[in-house]
């Protein structure tokens, strides 16, 4: 894939300079906050990072620590997606934006660097405090590796986070009329708590589409797929109606990368699901990848489609 030009990205992997792989999009750039498809920057650290562990007095200039990295792990052929990294401070140095980016790294040759800001409203992280950096990619088909590390104007530093895109045609798990990209994940508290859990639900959904005006009246502007009560032939929802709720979720909301079936990945204080009831654990529903539960609460969900748009939703403590 190739560098969008005008705005900033990263490559690495084996790709030559006329196949990177391309961090931007001809509409999103390092400070773009796409409609509707994340939530507003953090003010410090991601939800439940809670204080960094005491390490001892922090090295003499700059270091950083990996806290958290989504990257999609399935994009379609030109759909724009998001990486997103937390990074910790764990130098003595104060980052500020003018001088501490997030770098790319080439695969081969540590080459070929590319840097992005720390996300809009936050201009300086001490020793200890958390950045939150997003990084729009795209581009044409293929597996494509990403790696990333802290720049300070001059070198690199820290630890490297490395994820892999998969980049693929697009799929007709869908009839006619077929949805567009996943634009926005809702997720919601589904039921009161039980006793030793809470059920959460979410919904991709879609914004400015033609599916919008086909199903809703008057049109929405964002939402799923199909509607709830799907029915095509007007004799009641029956299971192959069903059918194509699912698939139609599937081809938009991809498919989860713990359990591989149609849905988004689940997280909880960003640890993944685990497969028994644990405490302040997510666990997958046995028949649902949209549904979830949790134990015990007390922090945030987030439900994550193919193309790194994500939904999140704070569970109180039960």
């Amino acid at each position: 894939m190739g560098c969008d030009p005008g705005s900033v990205g990263g490559t690495s992997g084996t790709m030559d300079a006329a196949d990177r792989f391309d961090a931007g999009s001809p509409d999103a750039s390092p400070d773009t906050q796409l409609p509707d498809t994340q939530p507003p920057p953090p003010d410090g650290p991601p939800p439940e990072v809670g204080p960094p562990p005491d390490m001892g007095p922090p090295p003499v200039g700059d270091d950083a620590q990996v806290v958290f990295a989504h990257y999609p792990y399935s994009l379609f052929i030109a759909e724009a997606g998001r990486i997103t990294v937390w990074m910790r401070n764990t130098g003595s140095n104060t980052w500020t934006r003018d001088r501490t980016k997030l770098s790319s790294i080439d695969g081969d040759a540590g080459t070929d660097v590319q840097l992005w800001d720390m996300v809009a409203g936050i201009d300086n992280i001490t020793t200890g405090q958390v950045a939150r950096f997003d990084v729009f990619i795209y581009g044409p088909g293929g597996s494509y590796g990403s790696d990333w590390r802290m720049h300070n104007g001059s070198t690199l530093f820290g630890a490297v986070t490395t994820g892999t895109v998969q980049i693929v045609p697009p799929t007709a798990l869908c009839p006619s009329p077929t949805p567009g990209p996943l634009d926005r994940m809702n997720a919601v508290i589904h039921a009161m708590p039980m006793p030793d859990r809470m059920v959460l639900d979410s919904t991709p959904q879609q914004c400015e589409g033609s599916i919008c005006g086909f199903y809703w009246d008057p049109p929405r502007r964002c939402c799923p797929p199909r509607p709830e009560g799907f029915d095509r032939a007007g004799d009641g929802p029956d299971e192959s109606d069903e059918a194509e709720v699912r698939s139609c979720n599937g081809q938009v909301a991809g498919f989860a990368q713990d359990t591989g079936r149609e849905g988004p990945t689940w997280t909880f204080n960003e640890q993944p699901c685990t497969e028994e009831a644990t405490a302040r654990r997510c666990r997958n529903h046995a028949n649902n990848q949209f549904l979830v539960f949790i134990y015990g609460g007390g922090g945030t969900a987030r439900a994550c489609g193919r193309n790194g748009v994500c939904g999140e939703v704070y569970v109180p403590p039960f």
